[in-house]
């Protein structure tokens, strides 16, 4: 694990929020996160990201599938990690294979967290 792997956290509930970046600082990462798209965006363009970890159902007008489009056209080597408590939808494959990332069912377990991450770094 490197020291310069960055993720970028996008959970619009603050405990998940905490949770999901207080797990992923004990591995090791960098942690950012947002609580919106939008502020995600602006965390974006002042920090190079490794990971992008988007809830795909965000309050205000982008939701997380958007948002990892968005911000793939700027970083092309971004990888991105999509949660939800819904089932994936059509919507959802798409996104994912769009942005050549992985999906995660909410709740998850944070060692399948730490080792989904640890995959889509390592570009499996």
């Amino acid at each position: 694990m490197s020291d310069s792997e960055t993720i970028l956290v996008v959970e619009d509930m603050d405990v998940v929020r905490v949770m999901i970046s207080t797990a992923l600082k004990s591995h090791g990462y960098d942690v950012l996160t947002a609580g919106s798209s939008e502020e995600a965006l602006e965390i974006a363009s002042e920090h190079p990201i490794d990971l992008l970890l988007t809830d795909l159902a965000m309050p205000g007008e982008m939701g997380g599938a958007q948002l990892a489009e968005r911000l793939a056209e700027e970083q092309p080597n971004l990888r991105v990690l999509f949660t939800s408590g819904y089932s994936p939808d059509d919507d959802t494959k798409r996104a994912v294979l769009k942005t050549r990332g992985a999906f995660l069912q909410k709740p998850f377990v944070l060692e399948e967290l730490a080792d989904t991450v640890r995959r889509l770094l390592n570009g499996q």
